[in-house]
């Protein structure tokens, strides 16, 4: 299936097809890999250390970029350290250790686009986040060289463009969520993969894949498909949200008007692009154990301000 692309700078974020990767970069870097000297590693980790490597080259959209940076990150130096795998284990731990800033705006009435529930608390959520302007370059270095391993070269410039509105990709770097997905998708809990079979160039409209990285937390429900049973008493009884669930971007125009008469905020079509990238870099962090450092420090969401008539099918 052909990726759909409408901005040349964003083709770098696609899967390359299976006849541009160069097969002989690729098992160099897994030579690599595996000849890597062990030096003052125990086996146990140096084994595990090799297999996340491995699994991380695996998982780039662009395996000769990643195949390079690989092999130049596990080359010999001339202090002779032989630590390098270690040391490239711990320079993809620090591209997710640098305190991020979102900004804060009030909480609205709307639409948590994840569950599908309406809320008096949804916030937007950034997809990609970056350093405060304060630590800017604190460990930025280690941030930009994985995007470029992973995307290819030039892959941080034209994630910048996208942010700043100068491609023609040019949906919103944010979902709105309610407070129970906000925490989860802070913790990288979670991805939203997208359906590119549903994605439409013109609108920026898709469909995604729900998946859970970790463990389900089932206090996030599923609103979309309506309750899955109702109590005796009238309640509805939602299920949780699963792998494999349904989530439709689609933009809301005019927004609907609530019961008491405001209208609901309905935010923009976040950008497919970004939710890839952000799938792809969630998942090394798993394989790294860096997803909790990916922290913004701003937890302000009072526990129990979510709507407390949802109950949970099953719990």
């Amino acid at each position: 299936m052909a990726y759909p692309m409408n901005d040349p700078s964003l083709s770098l974020f696609r899967p390359l097809d299976p006849g541009q990767i160069d097969d002989s970069i690729v098992e160099n870097a897994k030579e690599a890999i595996l000849s890597a000297p062990r030096g003052n590693l125990t086996p146990d980790t140096h084994f595990n250390f090799q297999r996340c490597i491995l699994a991380i080259l695996e998982l780039s959209p662009n395996p000769n970029s990643a195949a390079k940076w690989i092999v130049k990150k596990l080359s010999p130096n001339s202090d002779g350290t032989e630590e390098l795998l270690a040391k490239l284990y711990a320079d993809i731990r620090a591209a997710y250790q640098y305190p991020r800033y979102h900004g804060r705006r009030p909480p609205k009435v709307g639409l948590c686009c994840v569950t599908g529930d309406v809320t008096s608390m949804t916030d937007t959520c950034p997809i990609i986040e970056f350093p405060t302007p304060r630590t800017f370059y604190l460990r930025l270095n280690a941030h930009v060289e994985l995007v470029e391993a992973m995307f290819g070269k030039g892959a941080w410039f034209a994630l910048l463009r996208n942010l700043a509105g100068l491609s023609s990709d040019q949906q919103d770097n944010g979902v709105m969520m309610n407070p129970t997905c906000h925490r989860a998708w802070k913790s990288m809990a979670f991805i939203l993969a997208v359906d590119w079979s549903t994605h439409d160039s013109r609108t920026g409209e898709f469909d995604a894949k729900f998946e859970w990285v970790t463990a389900p937390q089932h206090a996030i429900l599923n609103f979309w498909n309506g309750p899955a049973h109702t109590l005796p008493s009238g309640d509805p009884l939602f299920p949780p949200m699963a792998s494999g669930s349904t989530i439709p971007f689609r933009r809301v125009a005019p927004p609907p008007l609530l019961p008491n008469g405001r209208q609901l905020y309905t935010p923009p079509v976040p950008s497919a692009h970004l939710l890839y990238i952000r799938g792809t870099l969630t998942r090394v962090a798993h394989l790294v154990g860096a997803a909790v450092d990916w922290e913004d420090g701003d937890d302000d969401y009072e526990e129990g301000s979510e709507s407390d008539d949802k109950t949970l099918c099953g719990a």
